[in-house]
């Protein structure tokens, strides 16, 4: 998330939503309605098959296929 206010990616900090943690500081739950502030199903940065800001995607996206969030996009985007 550091990352992202360093680089001022406002587009992508407004899907970011922050969970109470009393014990270790803050912790961020990643991809959230900047409208609803519900959950989204899928991650809104996943287009046509590819990721959108590859240049900077989580570290869960990059660690990828250990936590195959990836596969689930494919899945709903079609494969496209």
């Amino acid at each position: 998330m550091l990352r992202w206010i360093q680089q001022d990616r406002a587009d992508i900090l407004q899907y970011v939503g922050v969970l109470p943690a009393p014990i270790r500081g803050e912790m961020y739950d990643l991809w959230i309605s900047p409208k609803t502030g519900e959950e989204l199903e899928r991650c809104p940065f996943f287009r046509r098959g590819k990721c959108a800001i590859h240049d900077t995607k989580p570290d869960v996206c990059r660690k990828y296929p250990h936590g195959k969030p990836c596969l689930r996009e494919m899945a709903k985007e079609g494969n496209r």
